[in-house]
């Protein structure tokens, strides 16, 4: 059986993107079924050319903010950056 959100870009000839985004919306979908009472709806919008990928759930509180990463490091011909 297709994923049905394969199948939606699949439909609308943007299946190179259906790997990333099924991940994606698996993870945000995981998140809030984990850490949120009530239903939740994973909606899809094609801006050209980005694919945004929403997911709602019917918590009014925000999720903590992340902790700082370190910045990362560019290598430039031997030199760092």
């Amino acid at each position: 059986m297709t994923h049905p959100l394969r199948a939606v870009l699949s439909a609308h000839g943007l299946a190179e993107l259906a790997d990333r985004a099924e991940l994606l919306a698996s993870e945000l979908t995981t998140n809030s079924v984990r850490h949120t009472k009530g239903p939740a709806s994973v909606r899809l919008q094609w801006l050209c050319p980005v694919l945004r990928v929403t997911v709602w759930d019917m918590s009014p509180d925000l999720p903590p903010p992340a902790p700082p990463s370190a910045p990362l490091r560019t290598r430039t011909a031997g030199a760092e950056c």
